[in-house]
């Protein structure tokens, strides 16, 4: 059968079905930078974790790297001492806050600083996305 001979609406069909398939390789190939560009960072930290000497540029590394895969102007890393429930923020980042604790005292769970967002996080034990009005959620039950 020759084009001429064809339905325009199996033509059409065919052309819908051809570029369902290239958005569906473009996704691919977008999913396949994504993993090269993370599994890159991941060996950049292990590199920086290797080579340190100063836990501080390491937790600079570390925020650099996590900068250059998304956004990163407020950043802070927590430590978690599962053993005696106690957190601790050896380094921030903030645009607006200027108020963390500081970066050598380790926080009870449930007290002072050991009751906010990552206290939370942390004994939920599983990444969680929240957003402005989850926070807020949050913040009203307490």
């Amino acid at each position: 059968m020759t084009v001429e001979e064809r339905s325009r609406a199996e033509v059409e069909a065919e052309l819908a079905a051809a570029r369902a398939r290239i958005a569906e390789l473009e996704a691919l190939e977008g999913e396949r930078d994504r993993q090269a560009k993370v599994q890159s960072a991941l060996y950049r930290i292990a590199d920086a974790a290797s080579a340190a000497g100063d836990m501080y540029e390491f937790y600079r590394t570390i925020h650099g790297i996590v900068g250059e895969l998304m956004y990163a102007e407020n950043f802070y890393i927590a430590l978690y001492d599962e053993e005696h429930q106690r957190v601790s923020w050896p380094f921030h980042v903030d645009t607006l806050d200027e108020a963390w604790p500081d970066p050598n005292e380790w926080a009870d769970m449930g007290a002072g600083q050991g009751t906010g967002t990552t206290a939370w996080l942390l004994r939920k034990g599983v990444p969680t996305l929240l957003d402005n009005a989850g926070l807020h959620a949050l913040i009203d039950r307490g």
